[in-house]
């Protein structure tokens, strides 16, 4: 980031953490000689020369907090390290220095960390220096101010963007802009002086912490690969599912219902979401695997889907885990930003669930709010946001996978239970590498098929309106209701969305 000179048109991917409090601005201004000048996608404006002069007009831009997409995995980082270098190289004039910062950390005398010195060792610092008086040994820290606390949790590579004109963006949506980068040394500063509430001062955060953009284009993704992986070649189609079945039937022990159902829930989505019914969103199931008694499994599943897909998030569900901390986003009162949450995930995420890694033990408060949280999103693909005094629920799309010995503990709507087989429960082997082609192929194949269009066809919606109710009621089966309508319903469109896709991409 320090070889990119400021102003520079830059590209940005990122996901939308938390958006904050509108700015308004003077957009524009006459000057001495009557021309109209622009104030948009920039900071630095001599502001005498703007309200010494002539008429203004005023506008809003929607400044979001924008983080490196959480749960990516490591190839598609690399993909994304790999063309930003390659840019860089090819932009940035004269001989760059790129270098891995030395992070300082020590401990004070109550043993709690300090904060690093980014300010004595980046070039564009806006945050005030702390300096020790032994160079051996750390002095007391000042106390932080609460704003100060929340920006030490700002991930490294974030950025504030500010969206100018009518741009829909929400909470989670992966994003790409297109901006000018704008670091203004001092900003973090002046807010503070200028007496302005913590709201106010939110989107000003240091410069060094998390630069601005003042985005030119914003758009929404659907998923965080790179332009062009999406972009397959249908005549492999045949093939290329084959590369997938083998892998998943090889970490699966053989087993070849679970690597089909496991297959398909790689590219399942969310298509709709009834409103008429409480039973959650149509086209994504939660599947638990069940009878796994070796924790290879666990650790083979990760390894694949890791290679497979761009954005994995795995959490073992252990007593320790669970009560460690809230794992969806909260927002107090004399907060500035959503608190780090794990489950706060981009859409199309697969979430992969470890019930081996449970043991005896107790789970404290916070440990039933993320086992609650967790089954708001297996029953309505939705989570909680809790911001003190009253709570919000926030749509998602996270393919829940469940790895367990016996029957899940947590309960959704239509969850699908799936024994592994048993010989696949002893045919434990290690994950093996895909050639280089073959892994490109697959993960094509995946990006492709799980964002391709679908539709439920007239002739289909009377197929399941008889099999699920009226052939359902004629063997008077005393189970039925409508939960179990729901599941069946998601199961068929399981299925049906593989088919239809197969057609489609052929």
């Amino acid at each position: 980031m320090d070889s990119i000179p400021n102003n520079t048109l830059v590209r940005y991917i990122g996901m939308v953490k938390d958006t904050l409090n509108p700015e308004y601005f003077v957009s524009e201004f006459q000057d001495p000689d009557g021309q109209w000048q622009s104030t948009r996608y920039g900071d630095a404006v001599d502001t005498q020369r703007i309200y010494e002069n002539g008429e203004k007009k005023f506008d809003e831009r929607q400044p979001i907090l924008a983080i490196p997409v959480p749960g990516r995995t490591e190839w598609v980082t690399n993909l994304h390290d790999e063309l930003a270098l390659s840019s860089a190289l090819q932009t940035c004039s004269g001989e760059m220095h790129l270098r891995q910062k030395r992070v300082f950390t020590c401990s004070d005398e109550d043993g709690s960390k300090l904060a690093p010195d980014t300010a004595h060792e980046h070039p564009h610092t806006d945050m005030p220096q702390k300096r020790t008086t032994n160079p051996g040994q750390c002095s007391k820290a000042r106390a932080l101010s609460p704003l100060e606390s929340q920006l030490r949790h700002i991930p490294q590579g974030s950025c504030v963007v500010h969206i100018y004109g009518e741009k829909n963006v929400k909470l989670n949506d992966v994003i790409e802009v297109y901006g000018i980068l704008s670091r203004v040394p001092g900003m973090a500063q002046e807010g503070s002086e200028m007496d302005l509430d913590q709201d106010a001062n939110a989107s000003k955060i240091p410069t060094s912490i998390a630069p601005r953009l003042h985005g030119v284009v914003v758009k929404t993704l659907s998923s965080p690969v790179p332009g062009g992986m999406c972009r397959f070649d249908k005549s492999i189609l045949g093939q290329a599912r084959e590369v997938v079945k083998h892998s998943l039937l090889e970490v699966l022990g053989g087993d070849d219902l679970a690597a089909e159902y496991l297959l398909l829930q790689l590219i399942s989505r969310v298509h709709s979401r009834p409103r008429e019914t409480n039973q959650g969103a149509l086209g994504i199931i939660s599947l638990n695997i069940t009878g796994i008694r070796d924790k290879h499994y666990c650790t083979s599943v990760r390894s694949i889907l890791s290679d497979l897909m761009p954005c994995v998030m795995n959490l073992e569900l252990s007593c320790a885990e669970l009560n460690r901390s809230l794992w969806y986003p909260t927002r107090l009162a004399d907060q500035s930003f959503l608190s780090d949450a794990i489950l706060q995930l981009p859409n199309g995420c697969i979430l992969l669930l470890d019930e081996t890694a449970m043991s005896p033990g107790e789970l404290s408060e916070i440990g039933l709010k993320n086992l609650s949280a967790l089954q708001s999103i297996m029953q309505s693909q939705k989570l909680p946001y809790d911001f003190q005094f009253y709570q919000i629920d926030q749509v998602t799309d996270y393919p829940t996978v469940i790895l367990s010995q016996g029957r899940t503990v947590l309960k959704g709507v239509g969850e699908m239970q799936l024994p592994l087989s048993r010989s696949a429960q002893t045919n434990v082997t290690a994950c093996s590498r895909l050639p280089n082609r073959d892994i490109s192929m697959a993960r094509e194949y995946l990006s492709s098929a799980k964002i391709s269009e679908f539709s439920i066809p007239k002739e289909l919606e009377e197929v399941l309106l008889r099999d699920m109710t009226v052939e359902m009621k004629k063997k008077g089966s005393g189970n039925v209701d409508e939960g179990s309508f729901h599941c069946w319903l998601n199961v068929r469109l399981f299925w049906h969305n593989f088919s239809v896709r197969f057609i489609v991409l052929t």
